[in-house]
């Protein structure tokens, strides 16, 4: 069946901004609610189930953010994105990657080194320093022609993934008839099932094996001891063009199939950076956005002799109004004139 259009937002937030991982997680809990499965039927027709997809990179020296949905999750999706990040800006942008295709491309995945039931480490478990910031760290040393990409595709988490996970912790190591073991980590796999999670697929892009493997390296940090790592993973040559078509196609195709991640653990890898992320080229939005003053004038109501009085230098559409920004003549303080709704006075 053919492939959904698929529409690329650029997320931008202002530099100055107090927002933590969890916001993110708020999302991906929203996003599991959004996303839909598809049954063994319709999988075996060739129907794949909805798909959501995140990406950093870096190319041109910036570090970007994106995220990539089909047409009919638009709103869904930026009412989410909203929700959790209120100053966010969003910008539909044309299809970066396609120039990637162009060179020798390097690509592999991340993969749970063991059981899903266990989690990596959670952006819970930095106090001192964003979870994202050893990988950033990296992307921030590109040369110009550089290219590096994270890329997170996520689909609706299998309906038994807790209740599989919990029934393991019950029944535990059988020793004998009467003793029974608990799981190692079993603590852990009851705080991860506590959360809700989606099934997700994590490629790995860049320009060079070096880019490759340093920042396959920067997410190995996230893995734990006494838990879950995310090992990386290159191709065999034989799916190694397989795996590249899916990455390009923001294809769900040739994600591991028992690779479930708890909301907190997806946040962890992917969220948008806070004022405590001290990397020099992210692509920053610009304008913070605030509440209009309450004694805002009203320029439909001026005379004309009154406007003559104002040079108006800008205008911005907000909720069906059109707001004019202007200078009093002889002023050197800024007024705000708004005209109502759009396309009147």
């Amino acid at each position: 069946m053919p492939e959904k259009e698929k529409i690329i937002f650029e997320i931008k937030v202002p530099r100055e901004n107090e927002y933590t991982p969890e916001s993110a997680a708020n999302l991906f809990s929203g996003f599991s609610k959004a996303l839909s499965s598809t049954s063994v039927l319709q999988r075996f027709l060739g129907k794949q189930s909805d798909s959501l997809t995140l990406e950093i990179a870096c190319h041109q020296q910036r570090i970007h953010f994106y995220a990539i949905v089909t047409e009919g999750l638009i709103p869904f999706f930026e009412s989410q994105i909203l929700g959790a990040y209120p100053l966010a800006v969003l910008s539909r942008v044309p299809e970066y990657l396609q120039n990637w295709k162009q060179g020798k491309i390097k690509v592999g995945q991340l993969v749970q080194s063991t059981s899903y039931y266990y989690p990596i480490k959670t952006y819970k478990d930095f106090t001192d320093v964003d979870s994202l910031a050893p990988i950033l760290a990296v992307m921030s040393k590109a040369a110009e022609n550089d290219l590096y990409l994270i890329q997170i595709v996520l689909q609706k988490a299998d309906s038994g993934w807790q209740s599989t996970a919990q029934k393991a912790v019950s029944k535990g190591i059988i020793v004998s008839e009467t003793e029974r073991k608990p799981l190692p980590g079993e603590n852990l796999i009851k705080q991860k099932i506590e959360e809700v999670g989606l099934k997700a697929g994590i490629r790995l892009a860049a320009s060079s094996d070096q880019i490759l493997n340093s920042l396959a390296g920067a997410l190995a940090t996230l893995g734990r001891g006494d838990g879950n790592s995310l090992v990386f993973q290159k191709p065999s040559l034989f799916n190694k063009n397989k795996l590249k078509k899916a990455l390009f196609a923001r294809s769900p195709s040739y994600t591991p199939r028992f690779q479930f991640f708890s909301t907190s653990e997806l946040a962890t890898i992917w969220h948008l950076p806070g004022e405590t992320v001290k990397i020099p080229n992210i692509a920053w939005g610009r304008s913070v956005l605030t509440e209009a003053p309450e004694n805002l004038p009203v320029a439909i109501n001026l005379t004309d002799e009154q406007k003559e009085g104002i040079n108006f230098f800008a205008k911005t559409e907000h909720k069906n109004s059109l707001a004019i920004f202007g200078i009093k003549k002889n002023d050197r303080r800024r007024h705000i004139y708004s005209v109502g709704k759009s396309g009147t006075g």
